[in-house]
């Protein structure tokens, strides 16, 4: 798998060296549903996306899962070669997701297509937090809830940790939860990310940290 796994945005040499193409070669395939529930300010959307124009000079296409029928969705992402997840309400993502089929058919996509998530879009591959830690951390709370995301990560991304936006202290919440838990957690910034590629995982840009039963076990 190749997965870049942002907090916020991602950046564009990441994004091209995951691919093995130089970004004016590279076609993308955009998932939007987070985003539809619960946020009427679109700014943040308008902007995602038009840094994916500005940046990449493919094709841009966006899939619509609930008014699509799942091989039109596979179709598209299969002229792509990125798949990039916004995020919005992570657990409407999982919702949407499942009832789609398209939480079963995505590890198979995932052998041939590069992941870049933003928030809930890199959340929802890996482990989830507890409501508690959840609430521990975001000054909001998700209308939608889920019971697991889809786990096909072995550890847990945990966005927006160290903004503004976060509660100040989002960080101990995240050491405190991960002694409950025989994961890792990946507190990120908004100018950090994980990145997978094959059998490597690792953090890059600014202001992260990995932390394993309470404890920071890599830091950049």
């Amino acid at each position: 798998m190749k997965l870049l796994l942002c907090s916020a945005d991602a950046d564009k040499q990441w994004v091209a060296r995951l691919v093995g193409k130089p970004a004016h070669d590279i076609s993308i395939c955009v998932i939007n549903e987070a985003w539809v529930v619960g946020n009427t300010d679109i700014g943040i959307l308008i902007d995602g996306l038009g840094a994916i124009k500005r940046d990449f000079g493919g094709t841009i296409h966006c899939v619509n899962m609930l008014a699509q029928s799942l091989d039109d969705v596979i179709a598209t992402i299969n002229k792509a070669d990125v798949i990039w997840c916004f995020g919005g309400s992570l657990g409407w993502l999982k919702t949407v997701f499942d009832k789609t089929g398209f939480s079963k058919e995505l590890p198979k996509m995932l052998e041939k297509k590069v992941w870049v998530g933003s928030s809930a879009g890199s959340m929802i591959l890996g482990q989830k937090i507890s409501d508690k830690c959840d609430q521990g951390v975001y000054l909001t709370k998700d209308p939608y809830s889920a019971s697991e995301w889809l786990g096909i990560l072995d550890f847990a991304i945990v966005a927006h940790v160290h903004e503004d936006y976060a509660r100040k202290d989002a960080l101990d919440a995240v050491m405190r939860e991960s002694k409950t838990k025989p994961f890792p957690f990946y507190a990120l910034s908004d100018t950090s990310a994980v990145v997978v590629d094959g059998n490597k995982t690792y953090l890059a840009g600014k202001n992260a940290q990995k932390i394993e039963n309470g404890k920071i076990t890599e830091s950049i």
